[in-house]
C-alpha cells in the first residue's frame, strides 16, 4: 500500500478519539497540510493542529490500541470493486459493509477507518 495520507476530518477525529502517534506531515490551525519530514511530531497534545497520519498508520494504530482491524477487500464479483470489514478482536465481531463499493482499496479503507473511528 502506498502512503495515502488521512483528509482533515479524519484527523479530527482520529485525534477525538486519542491518536497519539509520531507522524511526518499535520494540518495546521487553518486546516493547511504541512510538512515535518525532518522528524517524526506528535502533535495529539497541541490544540490547534492535527496529526495527519497515513491510512496505514491509523489502521496500526486502531489494532494495536483498540483491537480493531479494518481492512479493504476485492468484491469478486465486480472487478476492481472493494468494500470494508471492521473486526473487533475484543468482541469477536465483523462487521460488513458492501453497500457502498469503492473503486480503489484505499478509498474502501479510508471509509472503514473513517467507521471505526465513529464507533470508539
Amino acid at each position: 500500500m502506498n502512503e495515502t495520507l488521512c483528509d482533515l476530518k479524519m484527523a479530527n477525529l482520529a485525534k477525538e478519539k486519542g491518536f497519539d502517534g509520531l507522524v511526518y506531515e499535520y494540518f495546521s490551525e487553518n486546516g493547511d497540510p504541512c510538512d515535518c519530514s525532518f522528524t517524526n511530531i506528535n502533535f495529539s497534545k497541541n490544540i490547534n493542529v492535527y496529526s495527519r497520519p497515513t491510512l496505514f498508520h491509523l489502521q496500526e494504530w486502531l489494532l494495536k490500541t483498540h483491537k480493531i482491524y479494518v481492512n479493504a477487500d476485492p468484491l469478486f464479483k465486480l472487478e476492481r470493486h472493494w468494500y470494508y470489514t471492521i473486526t473487533n478482536l475484543k468482541s469477536k465481531s465483523v462487521f460488513i459493509d458492501e453497500s457502498e463499493i469503492d473503486d480503489t482499496f484505499q478509498d474502501a479503507l479510508t471509509r472503514g477507518l473513517y467507521k471505526a473511528l465513529q464507533d470508539l
